[in-house]
């Protein structure tokens, strides 16, 4: 069965406090979610204390999300990281891909298999030269799989929704925007139990 990795997990987690951190950050400021805003950085050591999390794989998690664009990285003395871009524009299937690689439920669903897998109905690699369908070389059924089209549509399907699913709906999908205390430093709130 699919299941996220600890490091998955835990990078979701710091990223919730990040964007609860600065959406607290905004409203503070008298801001809404479109008004231009660089947030005052988390250094690695709070977002480690707050969750619980070691600070080694805290350190390493942060590292991973702003080398793939998730968040940026301030230097000095009052430096740390915070989101690259408005948490409504952080899927989950962009934090997913970070840690777990491509997502696909199928190996034939794999990027890179030269294939539309946006068509349902395509459940072959593709054509060749002379207009026959081209199999999957990841694959080793060879001949029309008629397993293809409804895991094309069952990996299109998950695709979509991990791609809708934005940081911003995990982040606060217990709180309701008025909610969100006015003073209380929302990272102090949020202590994770860690096995």
């Amino acid at each position: 069965m699919f299941r996220l990795s600890k490091k998955t997990d835990y990078a979701i987690f710091l990223l919730t406090a990040l964007a609860r951190k600065e959406a607290l950050a905004r409203r503070l400021a008298g801001l809404g979610p479109d008004d231009a805003f660089a947030s005052p950085p988390t250094s690695a050591t709070d977002l480690s204390d707050c969750s619980g999390v070691s600070s080694s794989l805290t350190a390493n998690l942060l590292k991973d999300l702003s080398r793939a664009g998730i968040l940026d990285s301030v230097r000095g003395q009052n430096g740390g990281y915070r989101l690259a871009r408005p948490s409504r524009h952080i899927s989950l299937k962009d934090i997913l891909e970070i840690f777990e690689g491509p997502v696909a439920f199928v190996e034939c669903m794999l990027p890179g298999q030269d294939r539309d897998t946006t068509d349902p109905t395509l459940y072959f690699e593709g054509r060749s030269a002379n207009g026959s369908p081209r199999l999957s070389e990841a694959c080793g059924i060879h001949g029309p799989c008629p397993a293809k089209a409804p895991m094309a549509l069952l990996h299109n399907r998950i695709l979509g929704l991990l791609r809708d699913l934005s940081l911003e709906e995990i982040a606060f999908h217990d709180l309701d925007t008025e909610s969100i205390p006015q003073t209380a430093a929302p990272l102090e709130h949020t202590q994770r139990q860690t096995h």
